[in-house]
């Protein structure tokens, strides 16, 4: 290998190595911005929590733009984690939201199980699943609510 065809090597893997380690930075080290109008710790009366779960405000988000305007609606993501079989928590959404006044529209299945009721113009997404929980042991069941314009 000739001088030049070496030095050009090197120099490609230094750019290569000093834009993958400032590729890096930029996603992890960097912190998180506020964004506007997004909020992490807001909880809606007519979306039933099952008992004992735990919200996950880390996860969660709420975008509050709309809330307010002139056809208001919502935009959500609400992550709760707990411990209870994926068929009794459809069974209990079933039973639950029309409390709240949300029609079930249809349930599907999926790798868990995703009820999807309206009310209004908004349409919440209720998505159940078994997983693996943090500690890499055990089983843990996750509710998902995503509320959105339909």
């Amino acid at each position: 290998m000739s001088k030049q065809s070496r030095l050009v090597w090197i120099v490609t893997v230094g750019l290569v190595l000093l834009a993958g380690n400032s590729g890096c930075a930029l996603w992890f080290d960097t912190p998180e911005l506020p964004l506007p109008d997004v909020s992490r710790d807001v909880q809606y009366n007519d979306i039933p929590v099952p008992f004992a779960f735990e919200f996950d405000n880390k996860r969660s988000w709420m975008y509050r733009k709309f809330e307010d305007g002139a056809m208001p609606f919502r935009s959500a993501e609400l992550i709760y984690w707990g411990d209870r079989p994926v068929r009794h928590l459809a069974a209990w959404y079933e039973d639950q939201m029309p409390k709240h006044r949300w029609k079930h529209e249809r349930t599907l299945n999926t790798n868990g199980m995703q009820l999807v009721f309206k009310k209004g113009i908004e349409v919440a997404e209720i998505n159940l699943e078994r997983t693996i929980a943090h500690n890499a042991r055990d089983r843990i069941t996750k509710v998902s609510c995503r509320i959105r314009a339909d």
